[in-house]
């Protein structure tokens, strides 16, 4: 049956304590939430030049972008560039002569023969 005048002995004592002590709690107070403000405040600031920052670049990023379909609608109904590369390799390939692919064929077979084991 003690505890809850034991509590609030210690309570009404804490509160004395506190009331005559409250210029210096003030003062206190007012630094730490002095300090607080000037955190953040920084804070802030920091984060708002790195939005600032980031709106930048996804500006720039959009603008490349638009670039680029506007590039791809204008390129639209117009042959690609490396059709005509593409012709032009067909056109260079060289057929060999029949005489080139009789010899290359009696060579291989004369490899062949040499080249299997007797049974």
């Amino acid at each position: 049956m003690a505890l809850p005048f034991l509590a609030g002995l210690i309570l009404g004592g804490g509160a004395i304590i506190a009331y005559n002590n409250r210029k210096e709690i003030a003062k206190t107070l007012q630094a730490k939430t002095k300090d607080l403000r000037e955190d953040l405040s920084q804070g802030a600031k920091k984060v708002r030049k790195n939005a600032r920052e980031l709106k930048e670049d996804l500006d720039f990023s959009v603008s490349v972008a638009k670039e680029a379909v506007e590039k791809v609608k204008s390129r639209r109904g117009r042959k690609p560039k490396n059709q005509t590369a593409q012709g032009a390799k067909k056109a260079t390939k060289v057929k060999k002569p029949q005489e080139n692919i009789a010899q290359e064929q009696t060579f291989l077979a004369q490899n062949d023969s040499q080249n299997t084991p007797n049974i």
